[in-house]
């Protein structure tokens, strides 16, 4: 539809084209998005708790992975460039602009600005099923997460109960009363809130993935020092080590730029010590929950050396014969297959 808009397909019989697309950019400006785009892709990390209970997770983990990368690609790079040539930077309804009021969804306003009617109810309506579908995978995730915190002792025990029907219910209620903040929607000051929220979430997701990456790569060391082959797992990273650690240097390149915006807001040259804590209240956050959880466990550690890494408890076991047999039979129907099941199957399983 947006790309219709754009080529003059719309009630004003304008083509739109490239005309809003003006070179605006600075490097301050692109520092910026960096958290509102790790916020966007949360979530992302839930495949990896929703494994222990799949049917198949050798052929269920990489199907998803493969999901996610076209869901960036096809839902959000070309929605977002689609916005990019309908609304102007400039426009005052956009959150964040300085004198509007009534601000609305830059997708709302790509049908507004250009005369198209009913469809931005029908946005309106797509953005809240959307809100509920990632209102509902966050609470799944985190009440399983503070479920299995609260059994490895880094919790209140009270939390380690699970139903007879395999819910873990107190940690669900404690989840789903944290959902009130959601009525913070209503306050007056909702963006100012808004700000510190989108901070806390959107930096936690690079904590979260830089320490998943730096696990990997621990992990895989760990596999090295032990004499265990990669054969033996049920599922193997695509891009390896060296993936992990790729990220892991965007990781630290991400928070340290996300610094300096914060203490020297975009369009000015000062520091500020408001936008600073609005801005970069994640770290902050973060330092006290691993402080407190330190004091909490009693547990000063900060590293395991590789030699200290256990490996083998609560591991499956795969024979790596018959994982080679299975990954060589796979290979054999592949070839065989016609070719758009071929397309089909490199793309999306």
């Amino acid at each position: 539809m947006g790309i219709c808009v754009t080529c003059g397909a719309n009630p004003r019989h304008e083509f739109i084209g490239g005309s809003l697309w003006v070179d605006h950019w600075n490097f301050k400006g692109l520092c910026s998005v960096f958290v509102t785009g790790s916020f966007a892709l949360g979530q992302s990390e839930f495949i990896a708790l929703t494994a222990a209970e799949q049917s198949n997770p050798r052929k269920a983990i990489p199907m998803a992975c493969k999901l996610i990368l076209w869901k960036v690609c096809i839902f959000f790079l070309v929605s977002l460039s689609m916005v990019g040539l309908l609304v102007p930077y400039t426009s005052d309804r956009l959150m964040g602009s300085a004198g509007g009021k009534n601000h609305a969804s830059p997708f709302v306003l790509a049908a507004q600005l250009h005369g198209v009617k009913a469809v931005p109810s029908i946005i309106n309506a797509v953005i809240l099923l959307s809100v509920t579908s990632v209102a509902s995978s966050a609470l799944y995730s985190a009440s399983r997460t503070l479920q299995s915190l609260a059994e490895q002792g880094s919790f209140p025990s009270y939390f380690n109960y699970i139903d007879k029907r395999g819910r873990p219910l107190r940690t669900l209620i404690f989840c789903s009363i944290c959902g009130i903040f959601s009525f913070i929607a209503a306050y007056k000051k909702q963006e100012t809130v808004f700000a510190y929220l989108l901070s806390i979430s959107g930096l936690s997701q690079i904590f979260t993935w830089n320490i998943i990456c730096l696990s990997h790569v621990r992990f895989r060391a760990a596999l090295k020092y032990n004499n265990i082959s990669t054969d033996s797992l049920g599922y193997v990273s695509g891009t390896g080590v060296w993936g992990s650690v790729y990220a892991i240097i965007w990781h630290w390149l991400i928070i340290i730029a996300q610094f300096w915006i914060a203490l020297f807001p975009v369009g000015s040259s000062k520091p500020s010590v408001e936008n600073f804590f609005q801005n970069y209240l994640a770290p902050i956050f973060f330092l006290i929950c691993y402080i407190g959880h330190k004091i909490w466990t009693r547990n000063w550690r900060l590293f395991y050396r590789v030699d200290q890494i256990d490996v083998y408890t609560n591991r499956i076991l795969f024979d790596e014969e018959v994982l080679n047999l299975e990954r060589k039979e796979a290979k054999e129907q592949f070839s065989h297959k016609p070719w758009y099941k071929k397309i089909f199957h490199f793309l999306f399983q």
